[in-house]
């Protein structure tokens, strides 16, 4: 934290930061349960108008795609507020309607395997949740810090 103000930012008042990396949202301290401080929000305080960033782990080939939709938004929309933010949401939208569209498909094929061969033994009779299917939600940690 120290470092970005050092830098003096505020001065120049940067408008984007977009954090490419793992955990730029995520609190490592357990010992503070309640500290707000983390990379995004650094990044905030030092003086970026608009800071893109993840909550957890993440896959650089997703990384890959959710900046480049985000930018393509935001270079056809021009450089605004609105537009950083409503690039991140559609580029998260786009991925999240694959996703389902390729989670739909795997129900469907695993609704085929147990007609041809029956169902595998339910473990989860006694428990109260819920199956979502197998792929993960790869586009799930990315956030938006920002007006």
């Amino acid at each position: 934290m120290q470092d970005l103000l050092d830098l003096k930012l505020y001065k120049r008042a940067p408008f984007l930061a977009y954090l490419s990396a793992c955990n730029t949202g995520y609190i490592s301290s357990e010992g503070l349960p309640d500290e707000g401080l983390h990379l995004i929000s650094s990044c905030q305080v030092a003086g970026f108008r608009h800071v893109i960033g993840t909550l957890r782990m993440v896959n650089d080939e997703i990384c890959y795609h959710v900046a480049k939709m985000t930018y393509n938004w935001i270079k056809k929309e021009k450089l605004t507020d609105d537009s950083v933010s409503e690039g991140l949401h559609h580029a998260i939208r786009s991925l999240r309607d694959e996703w389902v569209l390729n989670d739909d498909e795997t129900r469907a094929e695993q609704r085929i395997r147990e007609a041809t061969y029956g169902k595998k033994e339910d473990v989860s009779q006694d428990r109260d949740m819920v199956p979502l299917g197998g792929g993960s939600i790869s586009w799930a940690p990315f956030v938006h810090f920002g007006i």
